[in-house]
């Protein structure tokens, strides 16, 4: 499970970076208004300008970074102050791998959101997978530390 959790969040890495290129070599040819909002049917019922496209870019960019950097070592996240060394270093992996498992469920939400926005893609798979990563994600991470 070990490798591929490293190789989940190697991948999501990738992935965010593949996201920010293709959106960075696209802007130029993106119409002038893009689709900022959309109601419950899926429609585009609010416009903006195209460097609207940035804001979702920036929040996965720099979310994406931080929450790879922070599970890459449990030490980042091990709490000094438990009072077993083992169950902190438990917790601490259990936090790493929630995180992990996090930041892929926010890269798939947050690509389906720019995907959306600067394709017109019917990026609702994309949504869902990211969403229902992120619940399992949280739920089970809350879960397994509570056992720990």
């Amino acid at each position: 499970m070990r490798r591929a959790l490293g190789a989940l969040r190697v991948a999501t890495l990738a992935w965010i970076g593949g996201i920010a290129l293709t959106i960075l070599i696209a802007f130029p040819s993106l119409p002038g208004t893009l689709p900022v909002h959309f109601g419950l049917s899926g429609a585009a019922d609010a416009w903006g300008p195209r460097a609207t496209v940035f804001a979702p870019l920036a929040i996965l960019v720099a979310l994406g970074c931080s929450l790879f950097w922070a599970s890459g070592d449990p030490k980042r996240v091990l709490k000094p102050d438990e009072e077993s060394p083992e169950r902190a270093e438990r917790r601490a992996r259990v936090a790493c791998q929630t995180l992990i498992l996090a930041n892929a469920g926010i890269a798939a939400l947050l690509s389906g959101v720019l995907f959306s926005m600067a394709f017109d893609w019917d990026a609702v798979p994309l949504l869902v997978a990211g969403a229902s990563l992120l619940l399992v994600a949280v739920v089970s991470g809350v879960w397994r530390a509570l056992r720990a």
